[in-house]
């Protein structure tokens, strides 16, 4: 085997012994077998850490780290510290691979010279296997306007759990800790120092949905972070003179998702954070009204910003 070839997989772990040994069942049985598994117990209750010791008694390219509980990001980062590969991919502990999986992500960031290649995936829910981007036996390059395709998600979104990155991607890159969102934000930081991305509509990817995750609940404080990740990103983008469509797709993902949340929400239990949202919507206001957006959109966005009790009167219809 290759040793520049060498794949590094993350796998961060948090009391997920109900899906857990189908996860690791589906990384040591790649048909693609140079590469290390790299598992972070943050801190989990159950009997997570004894499935993954039994995993890691039998086959020797899994590491395994216990830590405290920090969440997911700190799990990650620390997990970076450990790479040896040359390339770098992530796995949540409730999704599995499919068999080819790493064989045919690293034969396209070979053949195809790219920085960052990604598949598509299932999302499985109940049983039920349903394929992202319907489209077959497409294979795409994208050598401009990375950020462009990033946040327009046509193609894929912006998870880590369905890509291979060269592994210097992620040198001074790392994923901002006690908040969610944080896959948005390190996609952006690796996209934006990337020359090439490549996409294979072959689903190798299986997203099990599970309503415990956080970002799959209703609305809670911390959906907020995706307004800080954003305005992170705008800044970013907008310090370096980056006047493309990207920043345009930005605006309206963010303010579609700001009025999803506040229609959702309990303005009376959260007026610290409606306040944020709507003082968000009106410093937009303008570029809104200006921008691609359907016309419910302008609107929602003009009661929102000049008048928020008919707004909540809306929602509430």
């Amino acid at each position: 085997m290759s040793k520049n070839k060498k794949i590094s997989i993350i796998l961060p772990v948090y009391n997920s012994a109900k899906y857990l040994e189908k996860c690791l069942d589906s990384v040591i049985n790649q048909t693609y077998g140079d590469f290390e598994l790299i598992v972070v117990n943050d801190g989990s209750t159950d009997s997570s850490q004894q499935i993954i010791d039994e995993f890691t008694t039998k086959d020797d390219r899994i590491k395994s780290f216990i830590i405290k509980n920090h969440g997911q990001s700190y799990a990650r980062n620390y997990a970076l510290k450990y790479v040896t590969g040359n390339f770098i991919t992530f796995i949540d502990s409730d999704d599995y691979y499919s068999k080819d999986f790493l064989k045919i992500m690293i034969k396209n960031i070979t053949k195809y010279r790219a920085d960052v290649v990604v598949c598509n995936f299932y999302k499985v829910n109940n049983g039920n296997k349903n394929v992202f981007y319907k489209k077959e036996n497409e294979i795409i390059e994208f050598d401009s306007d990375l950020l462009d395709v990033l946040f327009q998600q046509k193609y894929f979104q912006t998870h880590m759990w369905n890509k291979l990155y060269k592994a210097k991607l992620f040198e001074n890159v790392r994923f901002p800790e006690d908040r969610i969102y944080e896959d948005l934000y390190v996609n952006f930081k690796i996209f934006k120092k990337s020359k090439k991305i490549v996409f294979d509509s072959t689903p190798l990817y299986n997203y099990v949905y599970n309503s415990d995750s956080s970002l799959n609940q209703g609305f809670s404080v911390k959906k907020l972070d995706f307004l800080y990740v954003c305005s992170e990103i705008q800044n970013d983008l907008e310090k370096d003179g980056l006047k493309t469509e990207g920043i345009c797709q930005l605006r309206r993902y963010l303010y579609i998702c700001t009025c999803n949340l506040l229609a959702h929400q309990n303005v009376d239990e959260f007026k610290t954070e409606f306040n944020d949202m709507r003082r968000f919507i009106r410093k937009n206001l303008g570029k809104i009204v200006l921008d691609k957006y359907k016309l419910k959109y302008k609107l929602a966005a003009i009661f929102l910003a000049l008048f928020p009790n008919v707004y909540i009167k809306m929602g509430n219809v």
